[in-house]
């Protein structure tokens, strides 16, 4: 027997509900419209958008607000405006499963990741380069982005210098500096790798 809707749709659903993992999505009652619009197309899609937004309840802190916001302010609005039926509005009281974890927060990361920075071994001259450039690594840059090639370079010259490839090599939490600036690890004085 043959299903009645395709098996992609739900990949595409999923896809569809990656915009809620953004910080602030900028059209949240256009995705809760369209969303609602899919859940009232049948039982299967139904079930398919109220497993999403368990799922995303879930996850990290901005997902879970995001998915809140949604459910407390944009979906009831969205029931009238796409007049969907009865049976469709209890996606405004979808809890996260108890069974569920929640996700890791990206946010307790990157205060590892300044702690870090704050705690490196390095000199004055060396802070404010190695500073400079974590803020950049932060803001997801440093892999080609123009206008940082100075703090590369600067960055590259300090590793190169004892104080801060020393410190650097300390921890392996540093490598994502040496990742993001495509400089290749040196090993501590006294260790194999």
């Amino acid at each position: 027997m043959a299903r009645s809707w395709p098996v992609h749709n739900n990949r595409l659903l999923d896809l569809g509900l990656t915009v809620l993992h953004e910080p602030r999505p900028p059209d949240l009652p256009a995705v809760t419209r369209v969303l609602m619009r899919h859940a009232d197309t049948g039982d299967s899609q139904r079930r398919a958008v109220a497993a999403g937004i368990r799922t995303l309840l879930a996850g990290p802190k901005i997902t879970r607000s995001n998915v809140e916001r949604m459910q407390l302010e944009e979906m009831e609005a969205a029931e009238v405006q796409v007049h969907i039926r009865p049976a469709t509005r209890g996606l405004r009281v979808v809890r996260k499963d108890p069974a569920s974890r929640l996700a890791h927060d990206a946010t307790s990361d990157w205060d590892e990741f300044a702690a870090e920075i704050d705690t490196a071994l390095a000199a004055d001259l060396d802070r404010d380069v190695l500073e400079r450039a974590a803020a950049v690594v932060r803001d997801g840059g440093l892999i080609d982005p123009p206008g940082h090639d100075a703090i590369r370079h600067a960055l590259r010259g300090c590793l190169r210098r004892s104080s801060l490839a020393g410190s650097a090599d300390q921890e392996p939490r540093h490598s994502v500096l040496h990742l993001r600036c495509r400089v290749p690890r040196r090993t501590a004085p006294g260790k194999d790798r």
